[in-house]
């Protein structure tokens, strides 16, 4: 195993170099002579953090114990999680392709031997550079003219299906301002994707009949060049859903880009039934010692449009709640590194808050996030990310892998239904975050919020939709001062996170509240739980085809205590489990609450809360 082990070192150093000088010599450029320059690939940061990054980690692959099955699982997601930055290569195409740990490390090398050839400064030394190459990287020394021209296909159509994937050896895709790329006619079209949520796609040409798969499968839009095709894809459709999903970066479980081109429509849905029984604190307002029941969650339609080339538009409606969820307009920087996002939306603030009931790993937030963290208004938000290079870094922490900053700010008025008692506010969350293995990460932030309006209660939802808030303290504030930490671990198939919360009341009667909680959970059958750098939060799981079990526990403490005589806390306890399929969730929650103080004469009690979800 030692000997293995040893093999493997010797083969990574040569396969996975690091991103160094590369010496170019030429009769213009010769080492002997005055004027003599090394030349460093000097690709953009974004695209250089990503490559040593994932050389750091392919690397780590190689090295560890883990079965083939999980190391090609921990591939395909290192690919997919960076392939909005790999897409922005001429290897983008051959990283569509199915990729083994020797070819993705075969393809990094490749990238940095293009990119010294790109800056090489005269053709010979261009010529030398590729030469100089390894042999199995087959390049080419009239490959470098690819790269000089090359655009980056952020929007255009990139169509590879399993089958093209594997009868294609090596693509290459180059666009100039007056002229565009098409894709390659795919083996299939439209017809791949079956029934479910509908999505609308530019092709132009579009594809024939018989390469649609038939009929029904796509459908002509009078008097426009556009195409409907349905989608049913469960990885397409779980990002739809995800909030902080670019649309233009979304693809299907074959790669494919779902949404591209100047405007491009998506429409899905969510349901969310619940079963629930309780008793004590979770039956207060009714005159019932216990109550138990069924109720709609969640019913609701999502409309998501890409706009031009930097827009994107977003309408979610809860039909059930018969209120408007998300309705805003986001403008994105080409690289999506910036977005600006006009309208009724969440405010930066909250792990838990920001990952949503969808996806998050308990079926309702933590007590304190619910208390205060949970707004929903109109305003302007700015978001940016970028990456923190181990060179920027000096306490070198987290090594030489990928490490991401993000700044979110915004200013906030009134919701649309007007129901978060809020004249003003100004809110900010910054974090960083990355992975600091194949299959580990972490994640620390830190966010504040300052709000003008009505505050007149510290009451926390005890962790079930459909009970009523536990007063624990009732100022009489006209602003409000709220700052948060929160901190997540992964590792392998653990998960964890914990935040903490203070707020200030400030007006005729002042108080305090504070609250925080933690929480841990692992993944069964090796899965993983996929964290979003660019955002800061965490992705939803994507079981597909597979089934996927989870577990998990969370304890949180909610304390609030007013000038006058209302003080109170509430602990609570949270276990239980989820299932995935597809486009399926079955959750179970046991929750067992206890106050401090009694309230209505009741001091503890006692809930299970049952829910199915379905995405389209």
């Amino acid at each position: 195993m030692r000997r293995y082990t040893v093999l493997i070192l010797l083969v990574s150093t040569v396969v996975c170099p690091p991103l160094q000088a590369q010496v170019l010599r030429s009769a213009q450029n010769d080492p002997n002579e005055p004027g003599y320059q090394g030349i460093r690939p000097q690709i953009t940061p974004e695209l250089r953090a990503t490559v040593k990054g994932m050389q750091a980690l392919i690397l780590e692959l190689r090295q560890g114990d883990l079965d083939p099955a999980r190391q090609q699982a921990a591939l395909d997601e290192l690919i997919r999680g960076n392939e909005f930055i790999l897409r922005q290569h001429p290897t983008w195409l051959d990283w569509q392709q199915p990729q083994t740990v020797d070819s993705a490390a075969l393809l990094l090398e490749r990238m940095i031997f293009e990119a010294a050839a790109e800056l090489a400064p005269t053709p010979e030394s261009r010529v030398q550079v590729l030469e100089n190459a390894p042999p199995e990287l087959d390049l080419k020394a009239d490959e470098a003219a690819v790269v000089e021209t090359y655009d980056p296909p952020l929007l255009l159509p990139i169509v590879v299906t399993a089958k093209t994937a594997q009868n294609t050896q090596t693509q290459q895709v180059s666009s100039s301002t007056d002229k565009t790329t098409e894709p390659e006619n795919p083996d299939k079209g439209a017809g791949d994707l079956n029934t479910g949520s509908t999505s609308i796609a530019a092709q132009s040409p579009g594809p024939t009949q018989d390469e649609a798969g038939g009929e029904d499968a796509v459908a002509d839009v009078p008097g426009t060049a556009v195409k409907a095709a349905v989608l049913a894809d469960d990885k397409a459709t779980t990002d739809m859903h995800e909030d902080n999903a670019v649309l233009r970066g979304v693809t299907d479980a074959d790669g494919q880009l779902v949404l591209f081109g100047k405007l491009r429509l998506w429409a899905g849905g969510a349901v969310q039934l619940d079963g629930y029984s309780g008793n004590d604190l979770y039956t207060l307002g009714s005159n019932d010692d216990s109550e138990s029941g069924t109720n709609i969650r969640r019913a609701e339609g999502v409309l998501r449009a890409s706009v031009l080339k930097n827009s994107e538009l977003k309408i979610q409606y809860d039909f059930e709640a018969d209120v408007f969820k998300n309705l805003y307009w986001r403008w994105l920087s080409r690289s999506s590194s910036r977005s600006v996002t006009l309208g009724n939306q969440k405010e930066p603030m909250g792990l838990d808050y920001l990952t949503g009931s969808k996806f998050a790993t308990a079926m309702e937030l933590s007590a304190p996030t619910s208390t205060f963290a949970s707004y929903r208004s109109a305003g302007i938000r700015y978001n940016g990310w970028t990456t923190l290079e181990s060179d920027d870094n000096p306490t070198q922490w987290w090594g030489d892998s990928s490490t991401y900053v993000t700044t979110s700010i915004g200013l906030f008025g009134e919701d649309l239904e007007n129901t978060n008692d809020t004249d003003w506010a100004v809110t900010g969350r910054f974090t960083i975050g990355g992975l600091t293995s194949a299959t580990g990460g972490f994640h620390l932030g830190v966010a504040a919020s300052y709000r003008h309006g009505e505050y007149d209660r510290i009451a926390p939802l005890p962790g079930l939709y459909d009970a009523n808030r536990i007063p624990l303290a009732r100022p009489v504030a006209d602003t409000l001062a709220v700052l948060s930490l929160e901190a997540a671990y992964l590792r392998g198939s653990l998960h964890a996170q914990s935040e903490w919360y203070y707020g200030d009341y400030d007006g005729d009667v002042d108080a305090t509240g504070w609250g925080g909680y933690g929480q841990v959970g692992w993944l069964f059958g090796g899965k993983r739980r996929d964290y979003a750098p660019r955002w800061g939060t965490w992705s939803p799981i994507q079981a597909g085809k597979e089934q996927v079990f989870e577990v998990f526990a969370r304890i949180s403490v909610t304390g609030g205590n007013d000038d006058r005589n209302s003080s109170n806390e509430l602990g609570l306890l949270t276990l239980g489990g989820n299932w995935y399929y597809r486009k399926f969730r079955v959750s179970a929650n046991i929750l067992l609450a206890d106050t401090q103080r009694s309230i209505a004469g009741e001091n503890d009690g006692n809930a299970v809360s049952l829910r199915l979800q379905y995405l389209f």
